[in-house]
């Protein structure tokens, strides 16, 4: 229970710093200095940086100008929490490792950075997908090769990933070629080469259907209540975190299905 308490902890502290790298890399900015009020652009002090209790004490204002601060901070902070005590429960309930739980719990960072990121300004920051990209690399020589490897077993891992990343990207790809990147951006064609790269070949293709499915109910249920129409765009790149994330847990139960589903 200690450990649980302090992985929800550890979520709302990085929640209020994955907000912080999904807006600088988003608009281009340096992540180093400190954090300031978008309004009157003071630097804010340590006091006024406290996840949720800051928001609460500061009456949701900002400590000089007064300014409205978006409610967006505390939910995203709750948001990261609740994802982060997901993912770890997840991760030692299947693999009972602390090692691959961390690693899990790093994508699901990098996943919350990319999710703010395509929410509020339609950019699936490339930072974040090589960050996404290097994790998946160390995890999948950790799950795969040892310190006696050959360095010719290692190539041959990574370039079939490689393979697989690029055989994932394809039906995205198509699409953003077909439409002249009106249906689909190339943030989400990388993000895809990179699910495919981290998961594997069925789980990645499989990521992407899941994504395209979830994305297709989401629409029809935003047609029916008449917030949107044909013409709505709406960002892909959360479906696709979506299914790669429920690939990461349930790949076993999901292959599972479609075997049976396939007669294989």
């Amino acid at each position: 229970m200690i450990l649980i308490f302090y992985i929800g902890l550890m979520g709302h502290i990085m929640g209020s710093f994955l907000n912080v790298v999904a807006d600088r890399l988003s608009n281009s900015q340096s992540l180093l200095g400190r954090s300031k009020c978008p309004k009157c652009l003071k630097t804010l002090s340590w006091k006024h940086l406290f996840p949720i209790i800051s928001y609460y004490v500061l009456k949701g204002k900002c400590a000089f100008c007064k300014a409205p601060i978006s409610i967006k901070y505390p939910i995203s902070e709750i948001f990261t929490s609740a994802v982060y005590l997901l993912t770890w429960t997840l991760s030692i309930t299947q693999t009972g490792s602390y090692v691959l739980s961390i690693f899990n719990i790093l994508i699901a960072s990098v996943f919350i950075i990319m999710l703010f990121s395509d929410l509020r300004y339609r950019i699936i920051p490339d930072e974040a997908q090589i960050m996404y990209l290097i994790i998946s690399l160390f995890k999948l020589l950790y799950i795969s090769t040892d310190f006696n490897s050959e360095i010719f077993t290692i190539l041959s891992l990574i370039s079939s990933h490689i393979a697989f990343g690029v055989i994932t990207a394809l039906p995205l790809l198509v699409i953003f070629l077909i439409t002249k990147a009106r249906g689909m951006g190339f943030g989400d064609v990388k993000l895809s080469f990179v699910m495919g790269f981290s998961l594997g070949f069925y789980q990645g293709l499989l990521s992407v259907y899941l994504a395209f499915l979830i994305g297709g109910v989401y629409a029809i249920f935003l047609v029916y209540l008449k917030k949107a129409g044909r013409k709505t765009m709406i960002p892909f790149g959360p479906f696709l975190l979506i299914g790669a994330y429920i690939m990461m847990f349930f790949e076993d139960n999901i292959l599972s299905f479609v075997r049976q589903f396939l007669f294989l």
